[in-house]
């Protein structure tokens, strides 16, 4: 009795090709500020210094940091949230932003003495 037929060799082989293109692709992309609202994103390099209003939210972009500054939200958690300086995002609830910040990864991982 065969445990795979022709078929499923292949759909199996298509599966894990396409899984593969979606994890190698993730691992390329370049250092970069990425802000969503309304379904749209904008990727602005880390090299980059300017400010951005989105959705009444001001967002300042400078030396690799990215800071909420204003917003029309009545809590302004955002505003007071601290600056974006590694992975991770800040988000405006009420006005539908997200600031991200992607880095490359290193191939080192610990240093050890």
């Amino acid at each position: 009795m065969k445990l795979f037929s022709p078929f499923d060799v292949l759909l199996i082989s298509a599966v894990l090709g396409v899984s593969f293109m979606f994890l190698s692709d993730k691992n390329q992309k370049s250092d970069c500020f990425e802000i969503y609202f309304d379904g749209k994103t904008v990727e602005i390099p880390l090299s980059k210094d300017t400010s951005i209003t989105v959705n009444f939210v001001e967002i300042e972009l400078k030396n690799q940091t990215a800071k909420i500054t204003k917003s029309s939200c009545p809590n302004q958690i955002c505003v007071a949230s601290h600056s974006l300086v590694s992975d991770g995002q800040i988000v405006c609830v009420p006005n539908k932003v997200i600031v991200s910040l992607h880095k490359k990864k290193t191939e080192i991982d610990v240093y050890v003495h």
